[in-house]
């Protein structure tokens, strides 16, 4: 399997990243919403990175908001990123925290952007193109006079991951091109820092990614849900992502024996 160009070292990344969010988010119009209440810790699920975050439906406003309410407001300041393509309505997208009120594209564009490093992480897995898989969430790199398509896609993901672990303690990502190592230092939990984390978890696991078996799931996992004893996770011999997707595709399985031996 072709190695993740980049490395953790010592890492101390928590299996179960812990975030925060507030206990309450309230609409202030159709397009914006208001946090407010108590910030409260509560733990990401395993493996959020490739399975909730790519289930996410970005163009259902109410599940964006479900996520925000259960685990968070995904926030990063693409801006920042000076290869990163944004529209004109999302780089006006905005966060006042002055007044705890926020645009909904935050946290859909924050979404998008982490969504696009899962899928090149995968990508790169299983040697793939980057750009396209940038391209799967609507983000184009195009080549220019200095990088290629596919170093700006690099860049990107290293700026992106960066911003999302900057307040963080105990990380050091090195880059195994000879770029420097980047150490981030700082202080509290964020929905985007609990997806990074769970990112540098799966490349410093060099496990890999399977594909759910059951023919109508397919999603990417890394480790089974639900298989072994409570808070486990079974990583060898698993072709489902939970059992439930196990017991659907033996029951479809059964049902088309049935068929098959009827008169």
């Amino acid at each position: 399997m072709p190695r993740f160009p980049i490395s953790v070292v010592q890492p101390q990344l928590s299996a179960a990243p812990v975030v925060e969010r507030w206990t309450e988010i309230e609409s202030v119009d159709a397009h914006h919403y208001k946090v407010s209440g108590n910030l409260v810790v509560v733990t990401l699920p395993q493996e959020f990175f490739v399975r909730e975050l790519l289930d996410l439906d970005l163009g259902d406003d109410q599940a964006i908001v479900d996520v925000t309410r259960a685990y968070g407001l995904a926030h990063l300041p693409l801006h920042e990123i000076w290869s990163f393509p944004l529209t004109k309505s999302e780089h006006e997208a905005f966060v006042d925290w002055s007044c705890a009120r926020f645009d909904l594209d935050v946290p859909r564009n924050t979404f998008r952007a982490l969504r696009a490093c899962s899928r090149h992480w995968i990508a790169a897995l299983e040697e793939r193109s980057v750009v396209e898989a940038w391209s799967a969430e609507g983000i184009h790199f195009r080549p220019g006079s200095r990088y290629s398509a596919e170093e700006t896609a690099w860049l990107a993901w290293k700026r992106l991951v960066g911003l999302a672990l900057e307040g963080l303690l105990a990380f050091q990502i090195v880059y195994l091109d000879s770029s420097p190592p980047n150490l981030a230092v700082g202080e509290r939990p964020s929905l985007a820092a609990g997806i990074a984390i769970q990112l540098l978890n799966a490349i410093d696991s060099e496990q890999g990614v399977r594909y759910c078996e059951n023919e109508t799931c397919g999603r990417p996992f890394i480790l089974q849900r639900g298989g072994a004893v409570l808070g486990q996770f079974r990583a060898h011999g698993v072709k489902y992502c939970e059992p439930a997707c196990a017991r659907a595709q033996a029951n479809r399985a059964y049902r088309r024996r049935l068929k098959e031996v009827a008169p």
